[in-house]
């Protein structure tokens, strides 16, 4: 697909203009969030950099003199986007989605720089390219709080007059999820994105135009909110007769639940997991909520459902306590389910008995070996039957798969 379109792009290039400047920049951009999918960032830039010369966008990631608190007496500098489209932007819209306040008593809405007429509006188009180099920038970089603070001003120079609900809406789904970890940020974190979620089930005339809302949707990597179904239940089923499921994991709703768990809204984000049928998550918030009986009434009733699936086991044996429901999915799985000796080699560790930790450790880790708490707990209960080279072998494993510097004494 991608040759095609590049020969398709070549056959057209005999006399470029301005409509095929702007079918370039659309190509390019598209490739490259079909490279940055499969994990080709190297690739994905090079397109990026060529959609960026085909709209005539100049940006630069540099540093800014501003205040970015309420109670700055000097301006420092501050690292920000500067960019200009290389034409003016005509589009426009009333229908954008709203950005919340962040209403601190410390943190300026908005970085106050000296020369902020430096910043003129942009293109809808060139705004999804900064979006694009954003999601760059988390790819080719670890997970870090320095990652977060560099992909920050290409989210609020988009933000900047606005001009596309799209390309908005998506802006500030980025914004939510980089202010989630931030405690004076993390509050508007989770409006914003209810206030996203929300803004799909208005009417669509509410909202902003069809037209306007497809204009770009394969500029950018929007989740498919809209991928969202509502389907008839029995009443059986969690006594609803239209409950609306998502097809996508990584749909915004679920997104949304999990933020509220990390928050400790646990009772709001009960109901939208139950909502999306994510059941092991629904568990979860019930034991959380300790409402322990609750739970086991929805493990069994999928247990009816789904007798053979061993991860209900392993959580049935969670809320009873019971550790030969362990061992029952063990031998269900034929010995594949991890989860199960896991749970077995934690049960054996509390009760002292360490031997048989060990082994159930071990026989977890043969089938998944990447969980380092597992390699740190079968490492302590080695120690315990005095069985070192076993401890040495499993606090190794530990550093080698998280480097942080909490483990450099077991180097």
């Amino acid at each position: 697909m991608l040759n095609s379109s590049t020969k398709a792009l070549e056959d057209l290039s005999d006399e470029p203009n301005e409509n095929f400047n702007e079918l370039s920049t659309r190509l390019h951009l598209e490739r490259g969030l079909i490279r940055h999918y499969y994990h080709q960032d190297e690739l994905a830039l090079d397109e990026f950099k060529k959609s960026q010369r085909a709209s005539e966008l100049v940006w630069e990631l540099t540093g800014a003199l501003g205040k970015r608190t309420k109670f700055q007496t000097f301006d420092i500098t501050q690292l920000v986007v500067l960019a200009r489209s290389g034409s003016e932007a005509s589009e426009d819209s009333s229908n954008i989605p709203n950005n919340l306040a962040l209403n601190d008593d410390t943190i300026l809405e908005n970085i106050a720089l000296t020369n902020a007429n430096d910043q003129s509006a942009l293109k809808p188009i060139d705004r999804a390219i900064l979006l694009a180099f954003c999601l760059n920038v988390k790819n080719m970089n670890p997970a870090h709080g320095l990652t977060k603070e560099e992909m920050m001003p290409f989210v609020s120079r988009v933000l900047q007059d606005a001009n596309n609900w799209m390309i908005h809406t998506m802006g500030l789904l980025l914004r939510s999820r980089l202010e989630g970890d931030k405690s004076r940020t993390v509050e508007r974190s989770v409006l914003q994105l209810q206030a996203i979620v929300d803004q799909f089930k208005a009417n669509d005339d509410k909202v902003a135009p069809v037209s306007e809302r497809i204009d770009h949707i394969f500029s950018i990597l929007l989740p498919p909110i809209w991928n969202l179904e509502v389907t008839s239940r029995n009443q059986s089923h969690l006594g609803n007769e239209n409950v609306v499921t998502c097809k996508n994991e990584e749909g915004i709703i679920k997104e949304l639940g999990e933020r509220l768990v990390s928050l400790g809204v646990v009772r709001s984000a009960l109901e939208i997991f139950l909502r999306l049928e994510m059941w092991e998550d629904a568990i979860s918030c019930y034991q959380v909520l300790q409402e322990s009986q609750e739970a086991e009434i929805l493990v069994l009733r999928l247990l009816k459902e789904r007798p053979y699936e061993t991860k209900l086991t392993c959580i049935l044996g969670d809320i009873r306590k019971d550790p030969t429901l362990y061992e029952k999915a063990w031998e269900d799985s034929k010995h594949r389910n991890a989860r199960a000796m896991r749970s077995l080699g934690a049960h054996y560790f509390k009760k002292e008995q360490f031997q048989k930790s060990v082994e159930c450790y071990a026989n977890a880790l043969k089938i998944n070996p990447l969980f380092e708490n597992s390699w740190f707990i079968m490492g302590c209960a080695a120690m315990h039957i005095e069985d070192w080279e076993t401890a040495m072998q499993a606090f190794s494993r530990v550093v080698s798969l998280d480097t942080d510097a909490k483990w450099r004494g077991l180097e």
